[in-house]
């Protein structure tokens, strides 16, 4: 993995944990509000994650953080390669 890719999988990574702890510890609501605020900082890939799990579980933040981490890691690779 090249440099941009580790600091964009630490920083989008360590968003992704912080939303999946909040959503683990909280009510409901907080599930809910973790799947939306990362599909939104995973636009437009992390907006399957309401079409794969729509209910905001633990689970679905997890998966919105799963397509929002790998696509930067995409973008963060194109980037990289392209435009150097």
């Amino acid at each position: 993995m090249s440099n941009p890719v580790k600091k964009v999988l630490l920083c989008y990574g360590g968003w992704s944990l912080l939303w999946l702890a909040f959503a683990a510890w909280g009510n409901g609501e907080a599930g809910i509000a973790a799947q939306f605020y990362l599909a939104l900082t995973g636009l437009p890939f992390g907006l399957l994650s309401f079409y794969i799990l729509p209910n905001g579980s633990l689970s679905c933040v997890a998966v919105a953080g799963l397509l929002g981490t790998l696509q930067w890691c995409v973008v963060a690779e194109l980037n990289r390669r392209w435009v150097r």
